[in-house]
């Protein structure tokens, strides 16, 4: 088992800060490259002002990262 550790990702919406989501992105794509099959999110994972959390349910669910497994406090 290859686990890659990340922490404070702050997500909020796509709309309001694409960047973040983009560099989750670019996180789960070299978990890929590299492997790996957990990501183990240590914190931080969402904007203290978020409420809506579908966005990064449905990143999660994509069908290109289907074998890795989210793991978040």
């Amino acid at each position: 088992m290859r686990i890659a550790i990340t922490a404070d990702l702050h997500l909020t919406s796509r709309a309001k800060a694409p960047q973040r989501y983009a560099a989750f992105e670019d996180i789960l794509a070299q978990a890929i490259e590299m492997h790996i099959d957990t990501i183990l999110i240590a914190g931080d994972v969402f904007d203290a002002s978020l409420r809506d959390y579908s966005e990064f349910d449905a990143l999660c669910q994509d069908p290109n990262y289907r074998h890795l497994q989210f793991h978040a406090p």
